[in-house]
């Protein structure tokens, strides 16, 4: 998993650079509060829960993911980000299956 989300923020952000003159944003360099307050729990989560609030979150962080790419894939207006994101998607599908087996374990 590390090596294919360091794979695709290269990717990412290497797309973003090529597409800065087409007047898109730049990548944010600090977590939003949502993000933000999902460090705060796993930080405060007792050693029994944490394995179980970590795997929790990152089923969710990845259905969202899948919801993203492929709806970006299907509607976005930047065929170089299209592109990305129909090559990322099934990555991220793999990482959820992944993720709801090891739940399973925990449960």
């Amino acid at each position: 998993m590390i090596v294919d989300h360091t794979t695709s923020t290269h990717h990412l952000r290497s797309a973003l650079r090529m597409n800065s003159t087409r007047g898109l944003p730049p990548p944010p360099t600090e977590l939003d509060e949502r993000r933000k307050t999902m460090i705060e729990h796993l930080e405060a989560a007792p050693d029994e829960k944490f394995d179980e609030t970590y795997v929790d979150q990152q089923v969710l962080a990845h259905k969202e993911t899948v919801d993203l790419m492929t709806g970006f894939r299907d509607h976005g207006d930047n065929p170089q980000l299209r592109s990305l994101a129909a090559g990322t998607a099934p990555v991220v599908t793999r990482h959820l299956a992944h993720m709801e087996r090891l739940r399973a374990r925990l449960a």
